[in-house]
């Protein structure tokens, strides 16, 4: 789960910020097993995605960030598809109402 927050709204020590945070650089081990050929990638991972002048940051770190909760008036919608009607009755509240 991402929140999606305009690059704009962040000033240029603030997007610093968060790159050295959710950037993680693995690193070398001197003490490797030198009978298995494997080397691991130097290359950084980067745990939050920006396109369009807009960046997705992990929903609890945007949370800690920004001191806010975000999404409390929304609810997921229950399926894709819009069409859906229920034709059961979950067993659960059959038992309770009899």
């Amino acid at each position: 789960m991402s929140v999606i927050i305009e690059l704009e709204d962040f000033s240029k020590e603030t997007q610093l910020k968060i790159d050295k945070m959710l950037t993680f650089t693995p690193v070398q081990q001197k003490k490797f097993n030198q009978t298995f050929s494997f080397e691991p990638s130097e290359t950084p991972v980067k745990c939050y995605y920006t396109a369009n002048k807009k960046v997705h940051l992990p929903y609890r770190f945007a949370c800690c960030l920004m001191n806010k909760i975000f999404n409390m008036e929304t609810y997921p919608p229950l399926s894709v598809n819009k069409d859906l009607i229920f034709k059961y009755m979950i067993r659960i509240l059959y038992y309770i109402f009899l």
